[in-house]
């Protein structure tokens, strides 16, 4: 089994840690209660696009707390998948940003200074 799935295994274990790294530096700068968006890939599957993005499309900014208590969704069925910061499926691609206070992300992945009210 594992030397005919090495290369998929790889390729999720390498997209997990390049999550968790950015979950990290999120904790370091601004503490539990730093902010992410997991940024869905070209070409992304429903079930990225239903965790990932809200209903006008644009990425959905999660605490870290809450994407590390959702864990991983290894066992759950698709319909019960949770967002979180390791890959949602084998071979997904979708990244993770760092949200800044009074920042916000763009439907391309940008992060941007929120609008001063005035």
């Amino acid at each position: 089994y594992y030397s005919h799935n090495w290369r998929r295994i790889a390729e999720t274990e390498l997209q997990g840690a390049h999550n968790l790294a950015t979950v990290e530096t999120a904790i370091d700068r601004y503490g539990e209660d730093g902010r992410v968006a997991r940024i869905t890939e070209s070409g992304a599957c429903k079930n990225c696009l239903r965790l990932f993005r809200d209903s006008e499309g644009n990425p959905k900014i999660f605490s870290v707390r809450e994407l590390l208590e959702n864990g991983t969704n290894v066992g759950r069925k698709s319909a019960q998948w949770l967002p979180t910061a390791w890959p949602i499926h084998p071979h997904c691609r979708c990244d993770t940003r760092i949200i800044p206070p009074g920042h916000s992300v763009t439907e391309d992945g940008r992060v941007r200074p929120l609008e001063s009210a005035t």
